[in-house]
C-alpha cells in the first residue's frame, strides 16, 4: 500500500475521501500554523489495509492518530486534506455533523442525520441537499507527509522515572479526545514512555477513546521531580504508632493567664495618671 504520494502523482480529480466529521475534527487541533511547513497545515487520511481509514495530524510537537474504521477513501493513496476556517471551524464540532467529504478541489460537510445514506454505494456528496452543512473549495494539499510512523518508539510501553510536558499542549489532547467520547464526563488520559529516561516521546491514549493515539515530544527543563520543601510533610522515618499533633482547631482548651492586648498599629494608648487623695 503506498502511504506516502509521489511529488509526480497529485492529481486533486482522483481524490474521493469521507471520513467521520468528529474523527476529522479531533485530528484538526494537531495541525501545524507555519507557512513554511505547508504540508503538515491539513489531516493527512490513508487506508487502512483492514478497512477504514488513519487520519494523522502534527506540528513537529504533538501528533494525533485517529483510526476511522467507518471511512470510505478511493485508492490506495493518502491525501493531506485542508480545510477554510470558515464555514468548518464552527460547525464541525456541532453535534449534528456526521461526515466530512472530500471530493476533487470541494469538502462538504453532511448532518449526521445522512449517516445511513452515506454506507449506500451510491452515495455521491456532491449532490446538494437540505442536509448539507458546509461547502467550500479546499484544494488538496500537494507536498509529502513525513514518515510519521518512525516517530514512534517500538520498544514496548514502560514507564518513565520522570518527563516534562509543555501544558499548552495538553490542552488539545483534551480538546480531540472530549469530541470523540459519547459523553461529557471527566477525560482520563494514560500518559506513558518506552522506556525510563527523559527524551523519550511520551505517548498519550484514553481508554474512552480507543481509536485516539497522540504523542507529544518532552521538554528539556530543570529538575523538579521531588517534593517542593515547603510542603513541610511529616518525616517518613517517624515511629508507627506516633501520634501527630491535632490541628490547630482540634487542640483542646486549656486553661492559662488571658493573653496580653496588643495595641491597635498606628494608635497610641494614653498613659494612665495616678492621683493621690488631698
Amino acid at each position: 500500500m503506498t502511504l506516502h504520494k509521489p511529488a509526480n502523482d497529485f492529481n486533486p480529480n482522483k481524490r474521493r475521501i469521507t471520513v467521520s466529521a468528529k474523527h476529522f475534527y479531533a485530528a484538526w487541533q494537531f495541525i501545524s500554523s507555519e507557512e513554511t511547513r505547508y504540508y503538515l497545515t491539513g489531516v493527512y487520511i490513508e487506508p487502512h489495509p483492514d478497512g477504514g481509514a488513519l487520519l494523522v495530524a502534527t506540528d513537529g510537537h504533538t501528533m494525533a492518530v485517529i483510526r476511522d474504521v467507518n471511512a470510505r477513501i478511493d485508492g490506495d493513496q493518502g491525501w493531506i486534506c485542508g480545510l477554510p476556517k470558515h464555514p468548518f471551524d464552527a460547525k464541525l464540532k456541532r453535534r449534528d455533523a456526521g461526515h466530512l467529504h472530500f471530493v476533487g478541489r470541494t469538502a462538504y460537510l453532511t448532518e449526521s442525520i445522512m449517516a445511513g445514506a452515506v454506507s449506500e454505494p451510491g452515495f455521491d456528496p456532491t449532490l446538494i441537499t437540505e442536509f448539507h452543512m458546509a461547502i467550500a473549495f479546499a484544494r488538496p494539499i500537494d507536498g509529502t507527509f513525513p514518515e510519521w510512523r518512525r516517530v514512534i518508539p517500538n520498544e514496548g510501553p514502560g514507564t518513565a522515572e520522570s518527563c516534562d510536558i509543555n501544558g499548552k499542549y495538553l490542552a488539545r489532547f483534551n480538546k480531540a479526545i472530549s469530541v470523540l467520547r459519547e459523553d461529557n464526563g471527566a477525560t482520563p488520559v494514560k500518559l506513558f514512555t518506552p522506556a525510563a529516561g527523559t527524551g523519550n516521546p511520551i505517548i498519550l491514549r484514553c481508554a474512552d477513546a480507543p481509536d485516539f493515539f497522540g504523542i507529544q515530544m518532552p521538554m528539556r527543563t530543570g529538575d523538579c521531580s521531588k517534593y517542593p520543601y515547603w510542603l513541610a510533610l511529616p518525616d517518613p522515618e517517624t515511629k508507627p504508632g506516633t501520634k501527630p499533633e491535632p490541628a490547630n482547631d482540634t487542640k483542646p482548651v486549656t486553661a492559662g493567664p488571658p493573653p496580653k492586648c496588643r495595641p491597635v498599629v498606628g494608635l497610641k494608648t494614653p498613659a494612665v495618671t495616678k492621683t493621690t487623695a488631698a
